[in-house]
């Protein structure tokens, strides 16, 4: 949103009051407003006024010479001098208002840091973690109970956590900043901001090294998610870089791609319509699925994948277009229309 004057505002200044427009033009029919497309239109007495209280000075010295000229003026000049020179130091008296309040918030917000915060004489064990003497901690509140944040240099906190030099709370669980690589979880994470789940396991951290999980070599640098909800394990490799799939073949990725947690097989990959899957002379693109005979979704043991057609397929069944959801079956490479239905 950004304030600005225009031929507008100059219409509106005898009424002395705001008027504040919303414009949506900017977005495309049919879609939602953005935040970004509003804007509010303000008399320019306003302007003016906020000017004023900004630059008190400038009408604090016109009061000042208004006053000494009602000392010279008489009877009705004079009076109408005093009420102007009242007039211009009230920008003044709003100024310091202001700073009186500010100064008030200051203290307050001071008073909150100083009872919030503490360093630890003695290691503590806090919320799940364990922090070195000499931590320096800010606590959700005064009972100095749970972490906010916690600051060292280089320490361990915790048998899952090394080298970390600032913790701290999030709504959906922990985020520390490591100042070396580090293990977390058995991943090898690079130093940097690692995120952490509610129970100080790893939720999110980018590979430091080239690493064997489960049969997949990721290479160094890639992104790893878990989601703990759904049972996956979400990645992203660098871009350009390639991943060996079980069933069919070497995969480049286009963003990221879901395996299961457990067991370590393919769930989902995201590819570019010119770097497809080509499975049974069809070539997939976009958001590519795997299904699996059972609920274990062993590694290697997929049915059939769905994907976008990237070209057009003629089968026994029919043509398959372009563009069309379909979902082909990896023994027989059977093709079915699954439209929106494709997906488990």
């Amino acid at each position: 949103m950004e304030g600005r004057l225009d031929a507008e505002c100059e219409a509106y200044v005898d009424r002395l009051s705001a008027h504040v427009t919303f414009q949506l033009g900017h977005s495309p029919l049919g879609t939602r407003a953005a935040v970004s497309d509003i804007s509010f239109h303000f008399p320019l007495w306003f302007a003016l006024a906020l000017l004023a209280i900004e630059f008190w000075h400038v009408p604090f010295a016109v009061a000042v010479l208004l006053g000494l000229s009602a000392l010279l003026a008489r009877s009705t000049g004079r009076a109408v001098l005093i009420v102007l020179a009242i007039a211009m130091t009230l920008p003044g008296a709003t100024a310091l208002a202001l700073w009186q309040l500010r100064r008030a918030d200051d203290a307050k917000a001071a008073r909150y840091e100083e009872a919030t915060s503490s360093t630890l004489a003695a290691s503590q064990a806090v919320d799940g973690f364990l922090l070195p003497a000499g931590t320096r901690v800010r606590w959700t509140d005064a009972s100095h109970e749970h972490l906010q944040e916690a600051w060292s240099k280089n320490a361990a906190f915790g048998a899952n956590l090394a080298s970390v030099d600032h913790l701290g709370r999030e709504p959906d669980g922990w985020y520390v900043t490591l100042s070396r690589d580090g293990t977390v979880d058995g991943w090898q994470c690079k130093a940097d901001l690692v995120k952490l789940t509610p129970d100080r396991g790893l939720a999110e951290c980018r590979t430091a090294t080239d690493t064997s999980w489960k049969g997949w070599a990721l290479p160094a640098g890639t992104l790893v998610e878990t989601n703990e909800r759904r049972g996956l394990l979400n990645l992203v490799v660098p871009s350009g870089n390639t991943v060996d799939v079980p069933q069919v073949g070497t995969i480049t990725p286009e963003g990221g791609f879901s395996l299961f947690s457990d067991v370590g097989s393919i769930y989902q990959m995201f590819l570019d319509e010119n770097k497809p899957l080509v499975v049974h002379g069809a070539r997939l693109g976009n958001t590519v699925t795997w299904f699996y005979s059972d609920t274990a979704h062993l590694p290697g043991l997929a049915v059939a994948v769905a994907g976008t057609l990237i070209n057009d397929v003629v089968q026994p069944a029919g043509t398959f277009e372009q563009g069309k959801q379909v979902e082909i079956d990896l023994a027989t490479g059977r093709f079915t229309r699954c439209g929106s239905s494709c997906g488990p």
